[in-house]
């Protein structure tokens, strides 16, 4: 057996090994850039701090919102630039990343619109009382979304709220997962399930993914 003072010495340095390799980030999400200013906190194992800006345009409207959040987030959310579109909106999405304490990563950049019908046909529908929506309608996709989508946004607090969206998706935003987040007082989880469009949405497990209650409820608008 080790000796008393060795068993001290391993804990010590493994306590000192799991809080060097945790980073503490900047929290805040705002509508702009310069306003995304907020608390901090102390990431999971991990994570990395990471900047998502989403931008939410609205079909035959000159209407766009944007949005700035910094937050601890894992390694596979960065660098993955990400659309999605239904029959009245369209989102675009993008997260930076950077690895110290309380750095700020650079703006990422969003995807360019892309026009011109695939060949893929989704259903499309919206709930605002659940993480689920049933289809009786169909919209054609374009571009670089050749995904049907189905995602769902369950916030736990301060209040709350589930939301269902329905429509086509670059494989890029499939890809993301299941993504739990925080800013501040903000909890929530997204969650996206898709298929290539050729089975039914309704045979497929659940797949998890980022953005903001807010602005999916400006979706769904």
């Amino acid at each position: 057996m080790l000796p008393a003072k060795m068993l001290d010495l391993l804990c010590l340095l493994s306590a000192l090994t799991a809080t060097t390799n945790a980073l503490t980030c900047r929290v805040c999400i705002a509508p702009l850039m310069d306003l995304c200013e907020g608390s901090t906190m102390d990431c999971p194992s991990g994570q990395v701090c990471a900047l998502s800006v989403t931008e939410v345009s609205m079909v035959g409207a000159y209407i766009k919102n944007s949005e700035f959040a910094m937050s601890c987030a894992p390694k596979s959310m960065c660098n993955t630039p990400a659309s999605a579109s239904t029959p009245n909106s369209k989102i675009k999405f993008n997260t930076s990343c950077c690895d110290r304490d309380l750095c700020t990563p650079s703006l990422p950049g969003l995807p360019e619109d892309t026009f011109g019908g695939n060949g893929l046909t989704c259903p499309t529908c919206t709930s605002l009382k659940s993480d689920w929506c049933y289809s009786t309608q169909n919209m054609q996709c374009t571009g670089n979304e050749r995904m049907c989508l189905l995602e769902s946004t369950h916030v736990y607090a301060p209040i709350e709220r589930m939301v269902a969206v329905r429509g086509c998706a670059t494989k890029s935003m499939c890809d993301l997962g299941t993504q739990t987040l925080t800013y501040g007082l903000l909890n929530e989880t997204l969650r996206f399930q898709c298929t290539s469009g050729t089975t039914s949405l309704h045979c497929h497990h659940l797949l998890l993914l980022i953005t903001s209650f807010s602005l999916i409820k400006v979706i769904c608008l």
